[in-house]
């Protein structure tokens, strides 16, 4: 399964974003939470998760970060698998 890495800016709160991203659940649908790093690369957060394909992977981003306040996705990236075969 594919990897993705979502590129997040934080406005307005910080600690109530935190709080929210700290509580990403571990699995949903298809898609397992991996990891998730503050204060990286010039964002404000980085958000690593793997998904069966795209639509899933669009489903969660829409579900969980996608521009709901005080969260603004910038861009995601799509890798190789971070699990072994």
């Amino acid at each position: 399964m594919p990897s993705f890495v979502a590129l997040l800016k934080i406005s307005g709160r910080v600690e109530g974003a935190k709080q929210r991203l700290q509580k990403l659940p571990e699995r949903w649908l298809g898609c397992t939470t991996e990891k998730v790093i503050f204060g990286t690369g010039g964002y404000d957060a980085v958000v690593v998760f793997v998904a069966p394909d795209i639509v899933e992977a669009n489903q969660y981003i829409d579900k969980y970060l996608r521009d709901s306040d005080p969260l603004t996705m910038i861009d995601t990236v799509t890798g190789e698998s971070i699990r072994p075969a």
